[in-house]
């Protein structure tokens, strides 16, 4: 698996590189090098990245299957330390929150140190983070974000108690959700919180009124909503970064 680890780091490095070296580098048949299976976690955006993964390694030889439905760190972590999958697309301060609470930071370079030295024992290693980045969003319409004067998430705290929050299941029991809302931002409770895994359905819940408040990601804001700054810098590093199975 140290070679994988060698060659996975290549291909991941070269990904979005000009490849145009020579008419033989384009045209070599690549060789069987092994099998390899790659995590899906039902996340569009990550799956994405899991299948460019795929395609790459493919392209240089490896027998890639995709594994769908790890779409919880509950199942996934479990996945990769058993040997049903060997490489993962994460989220930097997510993955470490979820290992060591209060861990995760904005520093991307102290988070990938502590995530490293953190898996090391768990037999995975983790490679070099991309560019790419995605963190969850408090996320409210215009018409409440006029109505209620919110610009940041703290001006939530006085109105909290008036608006129903959607968010993952799972979000009630995370320090970068609820935990975190209460003792950073000293949001003591919502009217109601109304749990919604689907991140679609968010955001549908969020157009229809049905939800005022919805934990979305930065990346993907339905038209005409608002992402509240993190004035208080809940959210860590988000950057996207391979684990691979040593």
């Amino acid at each position: 698996m140290v070679v994988v680890i060698a060659v996975v780091s290549l291909v991941f490095a070269a990904c979005g590189k000009d490849n145009n070296k020579s008419s033989s580098a384009t045209t070599a048949k690549p060789t069987n090098k092994g099998s390899l299976t790659i995590a899906l976690t039902d996340f569009p955006e990550q799956d994405i990245v899991a299948n460019i993964y795929a395609e790459a390694l493919r392209a240089k030889g490896y027998t890639v299957t995709v594994k769908p439905g790890l779409s919880t760190r509950e199942i996934l972590q479990p996945a990769l330390q058993s040997g049903q999958v060997d490489v993962a697309a994460e989220y930097v301060g997510s993955w470490l929150e979820y290992l060591q609470k209060g861990s995760a930071t904005s520093d991307l370079d102290a988070s990938l140190t502590k995530l490293r030295g953190l898996v090391k024992d768990k037999g995975l290693t983790v490679l070099d983070a991309a560019d790419a980045y995605d963190a969850n969003a408090i996320v409210v319409t215009k018409a409440t974000a006029d109505k209620y004067k919110l610009t940041k998430i703290s001006d939530l705290k006085t109105v909290a108690s008036q608006l129903t929050f959607g968010a993952t299941p799972e979000c009630e029991q995370r320090p970068l959700c609820l935990i975190g809302l209460k003792e950073k931002y000293g949001i003591a409770g919502f009217k109601k919180v109304e749990p919604i895994a689907k991140e679609p359905l968010r955001k549908q819940a969020l157009t229809d009124g049905n939800v005022q408040v919805a934990l979305l990601f930065s990346s993907s804001l339905p038209d005409g909503a608002v992402a509240l700054d993190d004035d208080q810098h809940l959210q860590p590093a988000e950057n996207l970064v391979p684990v691979v199975r040593t």
